[in-house]
């Protein structure tokens, strides 16, 4: 994949068969086991992020979570699982490929557990280690009731869709250390949030006495 919607054909002795894919040499590239051969990736110029979640209330490895990564080109999302195929199992880490973005507006990871951690500008091209519970964002959402929020990642208005009416519900929004940046009451089912700066938050507010918290990423 030459990385602008076109490939190059490479002439190979052998072609790659189904197996384990994981970096072998920890450059960021994916390399592929099959058989008795190994498929070593060849690094380009492009950055990258591997995140590595441990859970705690969750399972250890962390199988069914979603990591949510998100720069100025968009978010992109990878959910930890434990089988690929019938004999053979890749690596237990999310791999993101970032192009030429060169830094990390946020890092997300959804936990089976209902809990959200989230990390606010990272590192890149090496490994995020991320326990449950060090970064703490708080609940995705309550059973009985749903809320959609939109644009991801969202810039100065924040649009947020229920089956139940909003109306002009109060609000809270809160950053990644608990700390309330903004109280305000919604607006045609939207929030202003051009005060906020980049990084990651999560909404509360209450549906039917239900209480909610989303976690969304400002950009």
């Amino acid at each position: 994949n030459d990385g602008d919607f076109t490939f190059t054909k490479q002439e190979v002795m052998t072609a790659p068969t189904e197996g384990p894919i994981g970096d072998l040499n920890n450059d960021g590239f994916l390399d592929i086991v099959g058989g008795n051969f190994v498929y070593m990736n060849v690094p380009n110029g492009n950055n990258w992020i591997k995140v590595l979640p441990e859970g705690v209330q969750s399972n250890i490895n962390a199988i069914g979570a979603k990591v949510e990564v998100t720069t100025a080109q968009g978010t992109q999302m990878r959910e930890i699982r434990s089988g690929d195929g019938f004999h053979y199992m890749s690596t237990l880490g999310a791999y993101f490929g970032l192009g030429t973005a060169d830094s990390v507006v946020s890092v997300v990871v959804h936990w089976p557990s209902g809990e959200v951690d989230a990390i606010s500008d990272p590192p890149i091209n090496g490994t995020l280690e991320i326990t449950e519970g060090q970064h703490p964002l708080g609940v995705v959402e309550r059973e009985g009731a749903t809320i959609t929020l939109f644009p991801v990642p969202a810039t100065d208005r924040l649009m947020i869709r229920s089956g139940k009416p909003l109306g002009n519900t109060p609000v809270v929004v809160v950053d990644a250390s608990g700390r309330r940046v903004l109280e305000a009451v919604l607006r045609n089912d939207g929030l202003d949030i051009s005060s906020l700066g980049n990084g990651a938050y999560v909404i509360q507010l209450l549906i039917d006495g239900l209480p909610l918290q989303r976690a969304f990423v400002k950009q």
